[in-house]
């Protein structure tokens, strides 16, 4: 069993948890008065939730190397360095006026989505030696991709996001069992 492949599962799931309420705060942020209370907490869920999605893309990144998918190892360290610019641009999001960041937001919207696409297509890769959930994660990295990248389309990401993690999530743990 390869434990570090196993603890990007439990960080997925930690990553799964945080999201929730991150979303929950992302929408109060938008419609009510930011106290220093609540930029806290929001800075804090942040942070943690940054920490497990690296920690839980780190787990793909393992896979790419050991199994020399160099796509995988290439889009595993894009997608991280992306999440840190979100990050980045979430935190700058608090103390700007949404006008001023709306053409980085939608650079890194487009980054995300293109990267996402190259993604799925790496986890494609991933089929023969792991079968049809490789296959279900790469047409839904795919697709989220796609909806990301249109930007029109997004609320299709936000249909996939729970039950993409998910699958994500239990392919890493069985990708631990086998490699």
């Amino acid at each position: 069993m390869d434990k570090d492949i196993r603890n990007a599962g439990i960080f997925g799931i930690i990553n799964l948890i945080i999201a929730i309420p991150l979303i929950l705060a992302e929408i109060a942020r938008n419609i009510s008065t930011l106290t220093t209370k609540f930029i806290i907490i929001y800075v804090l869920l942040s942070i943690i939730y940054m920490i497990s999605y690296i920690l839980f893309v780190r787990g793909f990144l393992i896979i790419g190397k050991k199994l020399k998918i160099s796509s995988l190892v290439k889009s595993s360290y894009a997608l991280i360095i992306a999440s840190v610019f979100l990050f980045i641009y979430q935190i700058l999001h608090l103390s700007y006026s949404p006008l001023s960041l709306l053409v980085f937001s939608v650079i890194i919207l487009v980054v995300i989505g293109i990267i996402s696409i190259f993604f799925g297509i790496s986890t494609l890769k991933l089929k023969k030696k792991f079968g049809k959930i490789a296959t279900a994660i790469g047409v839904l990295n795919i697709i989220s991709g796609a909806s990301i990248l249109s930007i029109i389309l997004i609320f299709i990401f936000l249909l996939i996001f729970l039950p993409l993690a998910i699958i994500e999530i239990i392919f890493l743990f069985k990708a631990s069992k086998k490699l």
